[in-house]
């Protein structure tokens, strides 16, 4: 579901330096990046969503089967 609605994480770069056998952190950079929707898993979300067989799904049962499109997805792309 994220990635057919895109979705922000945080990436931490983090170097260490060793002095005397003591590993001591000296530069860490934290990023946000913006990942945005993916038009595929966009189009299978609504495809789903919008099927007459679903309509009488409840919230957590949709929730479940657009994992397993998603997932689905994302194992043809690998």
């Amino acid at each position: 579901m994220k990635k057919a609605m895109g979705y922000d994480c945080e990436e931490v770069v983090e170097e260490y330096q060793v002095e005397d056998d003591v590993m001591t952190l000296i530069k860490k950079r934290v990023s946000k990046k913006h990942y945005p929707p993916d038009t595929q898993a966009a189009k299978m979300l609504l495809d789903f969503i919008e099927s007459k067989d679903n309509q009488n799904l409840s919230d957590e049962e949709i929730e479940l089967e657009i994992k397993k499109l998603i997932k689905k997805y994302e194992e043809k792309q690998e």
